[in-house]
C-alpha cells in the first residue's frame, strides 16, 4: 500500500475522532479512549490488515512478545531504567537492553511480521499529556527501522498528537519511515 493511500486514511480516521467524538478532546478524557475510536475508524479503511490497540504479540520473538532494543544510556535519560541500575554487559559496544513494548495502535496481520504484514504503528498522545513524547518516538523509530537488531519492519509509524481542552479541537502528525522522521510533504 502506498504511503498517500495509509496517509489518507489515518487523516479520515483522525477527523472522524475530531467530529465524532469531541466530547472526548474537549473534555481531555484519557487517551486511551481516545486511541481506541481512532482503531475503530481505522478498521474499515484497512479491510486486509487487522487493527490493534495495545498489541503486545510477536511471533518470532521468543517470549511471544514484542521488545524493542535500545541502549542503556538511552533509557536512562528517557527514565525508563533507574539510572543507579547495574549496567549490562554486552561486550565493546555500548550496552544494549530490550523494554517491553504495547504499542498504542498498529495496522498488521496477526502472527506474521516482515514489511507486507506490518504497515502502520500508532502512538498517540494529547497535548495536555506530561510526557513529551520522546519515548514515543523512539518506539516508532524502532518499529520501523532494524537499528539495534529491531526487525519488525513496519513500513511507517506516526505520531498523533490531539489538541484538546479547546472548543476546536485538532491534531497534527509526524510521520517516520526506516527509523526516521518522514517529510511526507514530498511524497507522490
Amino acid at each position: 500500500m502506498r504511503f498517500n493511500e495509509i496517509k489518507d486514511k489515518l487523516f479520515e480516521a483522525a477527523n472522524q475522532v475530531k467530529v465524532k467524538d469531541s466530547h472526548l478532546l474537549l473534555h481531555d478524557i484519557n487517551e486511551p479512549a481516545i486511541s481506541h475510536r481512532l482503531a475503530m475508524y481505522l478498521t474499515p479503511k484497512f479491510t486486509d490488515f487487522d487493527v490493534d490497540c495495545e498489541y503486545n504479540g510477536n511471533i518470532d520473538a521468543e517470549s511471544g512478545r514484542k521488545y524493542i532494543n535500545l541502549l542503556i544510556t538511552e533509557a536512562r535519560a528517557l527514565g525508563l531504567i533507574n539510572v543507579d541500575a547495574p549496567p549490562v554487559d554486552n561486550g565493546p559496544d555500548e550496552q544494549i537492553i530490550n523494554r517491553p513494548v504495547y504499542p498504542d495502535i498498529i495496522v498488521h496481520k496477526r502472527g506474521h511480521n516482515g514489511k507486507e504484514n506490518n504497515l502502520l504503528i500508532i502512538e498517540v498522545k494529547k497535548s495536555s499529556s506530561r510526557v513529551n513524547g520522546q519515548w514515543d518516538a523512539l518506539k516508532l523509530s524502532r518499529f520501523t527501522s532494524k537499528e539495534y537488531e529491531n526487525d519488525f519492519d513496519y513500513c511507517f509509524g506516526a505520531f498523533v498528537r490531539f489538541d484538546v481542552g479547546n472548543r476546536q479541537p485538532d491534531f497534527n502528525v509526524v510521520w517516520y519511515k526506516d527509523g526516521q522522521k518522514y517529510n511526507d510533504r514530498n511524497t507522490a
